[in-house]
């Protein structure tokens, strides 16, 4: 885990789903524990993403097009139980949906 400033990065392993394997980032813009709930985008390779990149994504969550299919994961265990010494945080699959879903669902804004 790094913090900077009003944020935290975490690195996060997905686990099953289209993104299988890969070791991504997840941040939390204002919070000191990982996001319940983490989307990977899947018009591209899934592959990890520099910070500048995750940023830009976490910001843009809004104007992502409903249609847009995602892959969703769920942290394994409670935020406030992460330790911060993990080499990653584990996160499961859920489903493969799109945005629109996503947003209504699990609060993507």
């Amino acid at each position: 885990m790094e913090i900077e400033g009003y944020g935290c990065e975490w690195d996060a392993e997905l686990c099953g789903g289209p993104a299988d394997g890969c070791v991504d980032r997840v941040i939390q813009e204002n919070g000191e524990h990982p996001p319940i709930y983490f989307k990977k985008l899947l018009n591209e390779y899934p592959q990890r993403k520099t910070l500048g990149e995750k940023l830009l994504e976490h910001w843009g969550t809004r104007h992502l097009d409903d249609s847009e299919k995602v892959a969703i994961y769920r942290l394994r265990g409670e935020p406030e139980e992460i330790d911060e010494d993990a080499d990653a945080c584990l996160y499961d699959y859920l489903e493969t949906t799109n945005m629109g879903d996503a947003r209504e669902k699990y609060g993507f804004k």
